[in-house]
């Protein structure tokens, strides 16, 4: 359903000039005898080349997976990425009710820390692994793992062993994120990739509507135990869905080289050294902060692409925008319940829906990236997206100058729509930007550096918050910190964004031709093959 076969739009008209495409049946007869005797000379040609290593295979052409098989990936991936997000939200939720348990309070900030670290150390060599291996077996032991600290968290006798637990959450969730990216790279055409990110933006909806009630829900009848229990069924479902059509997407003849995970743990350490520090005194504070960087420097270095960090036109600069932009939309994010709850004295319930508004927000960016992503370049939506995202940033934090409320909780969703589209356009550019046969190294490197972002951005803005507080000076001047370098960080990615590829996808006649010239090329290969 979501993938629509060319061949079933042959007779249709161009939806610009009206003018009736030539029928692909037609096509097919006018070109195949031609193209039989150049694939039989070119085989005949091929005899005396040298050998392929063995292993060496071409990469599975997205048309190489059945619609059948698409449509199953495409509802895996979707409740892959569901599943995922009402864990995290419901966990969340369910926190003080295991702190109330089993104790370890010191550990509590830890338990979401390890998550987020663990993903830093899994997804580049989830990345790699799939481009150099296949997607199936790396999807497969990142679901093992996934489960392995779901029944792990479920069992903690203290918070230790649950801050353990979800590192290996992370682990697992950090190797499908990387997964699912690379696989709508490598499985789907470029005309419906867009499609498939709106589709994932969506799975985040309800979980941020109903996660919070439903796992204060499940704490309070059940016991928080059961928060970590109940995921656990819908594990094989997705397996099951997404398996098939990943065990086709085969390796390319030209990998990526091989990542020791050294450089991942590095930048882990690294990350997590930097972050700590933050919130201490200002001299513990430099001092882990340049620890952090040196440590995490050769990992960095090693795992995303060269010109990140000076934002070189390409690859490297959608890779540099996806930090700038988790930095500012989480780094104000994080915030804007704090900011309605102790400045503006409203309830946590009122200030949940802030939250909410910013997830729908996203997911009706994404809708809407996907919609107008072909008729508008990625370096215009980028832009306009980012510039989106600052202003709602500015608007929202102006009810702390006493600003009608209605204005923030509208700004906030508002800004989610500029974060949908302009993460939907980043990540498409890495797709595009990836070389054949690494589009998973390519997206896990602006996956990564999105979540470095979504995690360093915070980690400011409390470190303003902290100071603030040391200083006996009111909250709202630590939050002004906070709002500033998340606006700043947004407007950043505006200019970053052009040295975005201008290049936009364009459904011609002439695109799909090369298509079905393609899927004709390989039917007459296999007949030739037959043939001889």
């Amino acid at each position: 359903m979501l993938q629509r076969n060319p061949r079933t739009f042959e007779n249709s008209r161009d939806h610009r000039c009206g003018e009736p495409r030539e029928p692909a049946n037609q096509y097919r007869t006018l070109h195949t005898r031609g193209l039989r005797h150049s694939l039989r000379r070119s085989t005949r040609q091929d005899d005396h080349r040298a050998p392929r290593p063995s292993g060496m295979t071409d990469p599975a052409p997205a048309s190489a997976i059945a619609p059948a098989l698409r449509r199953a990936l495409t509802v895996g991936l979707v409740l892959a990425e569901a599943l995922g997000a009402i864990e995290m939200v419901v966990v969340a939720a369910i926190m003080p009710a295991v702190v109330t348990d089993i104790g370890g309070l010191e550990f509590y900030a830890w338990t979401f820390s390890a998550y987020m670290l663990a993903t830093v150390v899994s997804i580049p060599i989830a990345g790699r692994a799939a481009d150099r291996s296949g997607p199936a077996w790396p999807f497969t032991l990142g679901m093992a793992a996934y489960v392995a600290g779901l029944v792990a968290a479920a069992a903690s006798p203290t918070m230790l062993w649950l801050t353990a637990a979800r590192a290996l959450q992370g682990i697992g969730a950090g190797v499908i994120y990387a997964i699912a990216m690379g696989t709508i790279a490598k499985a789907y055409p470029e005309s419906r990739r867009a499609r498939i990110l709106a589709l994932l933006s969506f799975a985040w909806i309800v979980p941020g509507m109903v996660g919070p009630a439903l796992g204060a829900f499940i704490a309070t009848h059940f016991g928080w135990r059961w928060a970590f229990i109940a995921p656990i069924p819908m594990v094989p479902v997705v397996v099951v869905l997404a398996l098939p059509a990943l065990r086709r997407l085969r390796p390319a003849a030209d990998v990526p080289e091989a990542l020791s995970p050294i450089y991942p743990v590095l930048l882990g350490i690294g990350s997590a050294v930097f972050i700590a520090g933050l919130n201490g005194k200002w001299w513990i504070a430099i001092a882990t902060s340049i620890a952090g960087i040196a440590v995490a420097y050769p990992g960095f270095k090693k795992i995303l692409p060269a010109g990140s960090i000076a934002a070189r036109a390409g690859l490297p600069a959608a890779v540099a925008a996806a930090f700038m932009l988790e930095f500012g939309l989480f780094g104000a994010d994080s915030f804007v319940p704090l900011m309605l709850t102790e400045v503006r004295g409203r309830s946590l319930t009122e200030a949940g829906i802030a939250v909410t508004a910013v997830s729908v927000g996203w997911a009706a960016g994404s809708w809407t990236q996907a919609r107008i992503t072909d008729r508008y370049s990625h370096r215009r939506l980028a832009t306009a997206g980012s510039l989106l995202v600052a202003i709602c940033i500015a608007l929202t934090a102006s009810a702390m100058a006493g600003a009608p409320l209605a204005l923030a909780y509208v700004s906030w969703g508002i800004g989610g729509v500029g974060m949908g589209i302009t993460f939907s356009t980043i990540m498409l550019v890495a797709m595009e930007q990836a070389s054949p046969g690494a589009e998973a190294t390519a997206t896990s490197a602006a996956g990564l550096s999105g979540t470095l972002g979504g995690a360093i951005g915070p980690g400011l803005g409390g470190a303003g918050v902290t100071l603030a507080h040391a200083l006996d000076a009111p909250i709202s001047r630590g939050l002004a910190w906070a709002f500033g370098i998340s606006i700043a960080a947004s407007l950043a990615v505006a200019l970053i964004a052009g040295r975005l590829p201008t290049v936009r996808r364009d459904s011609s006649p002439d695109q799909e031709a090369a298509e079905s010239d393609t899927l004709l090329r390989r039917d007459v290969a296999t007949d030739v093959s037959a043939g001889n």
